[in-house]
């Protein structure tokens, strides 16, 4: 039993070296000491730690969660200059589409205060990856979700294509989904919202869902 503790002790010790280790290929070096488990742990803890751009080194760890984990953050880090890179990188994980969705939100988020006919621009990367499916529908999806998220106005008068309007529309009808679940009485008052430009757009989005989801319910 105390050469047990006195072992886990070690690897705890070692894993927490690999934070104050003075170079990457020093922590490495400690972490391959370790077992298995402890020692992928370690190898991914040293790769963030040194801030690492260099795919080889998740090969050094085994299959598994740390792996996955250890490409996700690579492609997080190789994004802006080679974004076909960290899609591949994605795609060699057991995250793929978190870790595609979330590549590009990132790219959503940078320039999510632009209207949209200068947010376009940001999505002529990811249209030339064939790993990525209809990327204009995800953008538009995660540039008007992050514009809601930051009370910046949606104005769907200024989309450069069906895309984007259909991005508006779902993050209006969603934010309108949870204000009617808060609040029945939505139903029978007119509706405004100050997070999108009142326009016919908008009011015939809105009077299309208030029609299907305020109509009266049979009894049980």
């Amino acid at each position: 039993m105390i050469l047990l503790v006195a072992c886990a002790l070690s690897e705890a010790e070692r894993l927490q070296s690999t934070t104050t280790a003075e170079s990457y290929e020093s922590a490495v070096a400690t972490c391959e000491e370790l077992r298995a488990q402890p020692r992928d742990d370690c190898l991914l803890a040293a790769m963030r730690e040194h801030d690492r751009r260099v795919r080889s080194d998740c090969d050094r760890i085994s299959e598994g969660r740390a792996k996955g984990e250890c490409l996700f953050a690579y492609a997080e880090r190789v994004v802006k200059v080679d974004p076909a890179e960290a899609m591949n990188a994605c795609a060699a994980t057991q995250y793929a589409r978190e870790c595609s969705y979330h590549l590009l939100r990132e790219a959503a988020r940078a320039v999510e205060e632009k209207p949209p006919a200068e947010a376009l621009a940001a999505i002529e990367p990811w249209r030339a990856i064939s790993a990525v499916a209809d990327p204009d529908r995800l953008f538009w999806k995660a540039y008007f979700r992050e514009r809601i998220d930051r009370k910046l106005v949606i104005d769907p008068e200024g989309c450069p294509g069906p895309e984007c309007l259909a991005g508006a529309r779902e993050t209006i009808l969603s934010a309108m989904n949870g204000r009617l679940k808060a609040d029945r009485s939505l139903c029978s008052v007119p509706i405004s919202d100050e997070r999108w430009v009142d326009s016919p757009t908008t009011r015939g989005w809105i009077d299309t869902w208030k029609r299907n989801e305020c109509r009266e319910r049979p009894p049980e």
